[in-house]
């Protein structure tokens, strides 16, 4: 058994799927929510975790209010939300570095007691590169979970480099696509 922390740029993922969906759609949304139990269960599924274990939630987002869910989660305890400021221009500022310096963090700590976790990166952004590379380096298991139209070709190359030639004392590495769960995500 071991610790499982779900980080979720939440920025990416309600861009991405909103993209998709109007794509998709025969009438198009202005906002577009997930289904934060789905998403749950999906991660939790490729973790292979059996009923007793939990995922530790993490959002990371200038629009976390939106989701319903999510506030009720937040409110009960049972998942952490970093509510980042704006700049001038209204965009999001600091999610990505605080998602990635908690994804560290949380990365060494568990390797310093000797016990490397399972993470689930919910964003494409190859931005998260260094981090997700540190993480595995401390030995943790790493998913990637993004739409296939906004994954980064580092995530591509190194889940490639990795299975062609596996590394002593380094986790694992696999990307997941969020576009086949679109209709269950959809809230």
């Amino acid at each position: 058994m071991s610790v499982k922390n779900i980080y979720i740029d939440d920025s990416n993922l309600a861009i991405g799927g909103k993209t998709l969906h109007n794509r998709q759609a025969t009438m198009p949304c202005a906002f577009w929510n997930y289904k934060i139990s789905v998403l749950y269960a999906n991660i939790m599924e490729q973790f292979h975790a059996n009923e007793y274990e939990t995922g530790h939630l993490h959002f990371y987002g200038a629009d976390l209010d939106r989701n319903p869910q999510l506030g009720f989660l937040r409110a009960n305890g049972l998942a952490y939300g970093y509510d980042c400021p704006r700049n001038g221009r209204g965009r999001e500022k600091e999610a990505d570095v605080v998602l990635a310096i908690d994804m560290i963090g949380h990365a060494t700590m568990w390797s310093d007691i000797g016990m490397p976790c399972d993470i689930a990166l919910v964003s494409g952004d190859g931005d998260f590169f260094p981090a997700v590379a540190r993480a595995l380096f401390f030995g943790s298991n790493v998913h990637v979970w993004s739409w296939r139209g906004s994954i980064s070709q580092k995530f591509v190359r190194l889940e490639t480099s990795l299975n062609d030639y596996p590394l002593h004392g380094v986790g694992q590495f696999s990307i997941h696509y969020l576009d086949p769960h679109l209709q269950q995500l959809t809230s």
